[in-house]
């Protein structure tokens, strides 16, 4: 039989040593091939009070916790310029929470000075791949977009006249 999802299959092995004793020992096996999720729509981006820095930080919920087999274990985040796959993560291995009020949760802080995708100013998606414990390894989803800017804001007047000047 070949499995195709995650499947359970209890079994009992029984151990018998030269003098004819014999103990019995139940086993559950799960067997997973089902791909973890996150749910895109639970991805948290900083505030505009959060942005005075290079440090942000960033946060979000996993997707089926209830589905012990399928749930996150681990992620990896990724920034990109555009709504394309991105090709690597910057951030890898960010531990989700597995128990407690928190259980599926995940957060981190992260310098954008270290991530070249903020070299540049403009429309940047923050993507998360999520893995299980079994090490399936789920598809890259995609928050919102947000804007990255390091401009200094600008302000001007205009005089009564309709003389514009800098401030």
């Amino acid at each position: 039989t070949i499995w195709t999802s995650a499947t359970t299959a209890k079994a009992t092995i029984t151990v018998t040593d030269k003098a004819g004793n014999s103990t019995p020992k139940d086993l559950t096996i799960v067997f997973d091939r089902d791909k973890p999720t996150v749910d895109k729509d639970k991805l948290t981006l900083p505030d505009k009070t959060q942005t005075e820095s290079t440090l942000f930080a960033f946060k979000g919920a996993a997707g089926s916790v209830s589905d012990v087999t399928s749930a996150p274990e681990k992620i990896d985040i990724a920034f990109t310029s555009s709504p394309t796959d991105p090709t690597e993560a910057q951030v890898s291995g960010i531990e989700v929470s597995s128990s407690g009020d928190t259980k599926g949760s995940w957060s981190s802080t992260i310098e954008f000075d270290n991530v070249t995708t903020f070299t540049t100013e403009g429309t940047k998606y923050l993507w998360i791949k999520p893995y299980d414990k079994t090490g399936n390894e789920g598809d890259w989803k995609s928050s919102n977009s947000f804007t990255y800017d390091k401009a200094n804001p600008t302000i001007s007047f205009t005089t009564a006249s309709g003389t514009t000047n800098p401030a």
